[in-house]
């Protein structure tokens, strides 16, 4: 399945929410870089569908703010 992200760095609070249908907004708290805002969002989404981290993968938007992720 496929979703995709909108997502905001360098919040004070983390959130995931869904605002149509496959289509999420995503408030990180870790900043984007070194790759952080990713794992964070990758941790986040593996959380809400109940898998783990290692079967969700970011398929495009890897330095871009809106991302299209796989859940397999």
């Amino acid at each position: 399945m496929k979703i995709s992200v909108s997502v905001k760095t360098n919040k004070k609070k983390a959130s995931f929410k869904e605002v149509g249908p496959a289509v999420y907004e995503a408030d990180l708290t870790s900043p984007a870089q070194d790759n952080k805002a990713n794992q964070q969002l990758i941790r986040i989404v593996a959380d809400h569908y109940g898998v783990s981290a290692s079967r969700v993968a970011i398929v495009s938007g890897k330095t871009y703010k809106k991302k299209v992720l796989e859940i397999r």
